[in-house]
């Protein structure tokens, strides 16, 4: 008689861990238990890039872009880097182009130092901008990917 209430009790102890399991399981498939880790990164990637590529950038206080860029994905290992742009509020467009470049699993740098003219301001004060990537990933199939360029002017 012990043994068999014994064993009822660890049957239903790993039924409810299982429950347990599953359910976290599903918060985390619905990105709520990544909140408080995204909720404290610093806006140094663009939203909307979180797929195939990371890219990292600097925007001077007198417009000079610097991005790194790199594979984010497993499943590629490379990627053909065609250009990078930055739009401001009033239409004007600052261009980093990367020469077909193929980009792989460790950063590549790109920058151009003279786009004070669309983009520039106090170092420490905010910008926002609609960023913009194009490439072709390894199946050569290109890709436009757009989102909000973010973040603090720096002292150059």
């Amino acid at each position: 008689m012990k043994a068999q209430a014994a064993v009822e009790h660890i049957i239903i102890l790993g039924i409810i861990i299982l429950i347990a399991l599953i359910v976290v399981g599903s918060l985390g498939g619905f990105g709520i238990s990544e909140f408080s880790m995204q909720a404290s990164q610093r806006t140094t990637e663009i939203s909307g890039l979180l797929g195939d590529v990371a890219l990292k950038y600097i925007i001077g206080d007198n417009g000079a872009v610097q991005i790194n860029i790199r594979i984010r994905s497993q499943t590629s290992s490379r990627i053909t880097a065609h250009n990078f742009s930055i739009t401001n509020s009033t239409g004007g467009v600052c261009w980093i182009f990367m020469n077909d470049d193929t980009v792989g699993q460790q950063y590549k740098s790109y920058s151009n130092v003279s786009c004070a003219d669309v983009l520039g301001g106090t170092a420490g004060e905010a910008y926002s901008f609609d960023c913009t990537l194009k490439y072709k990933d390894s199946a050569n199939i290109e890709h436009s990917k757009a989102g909000k360029c973010e973040g603090d002017y720096e002292d150059l």
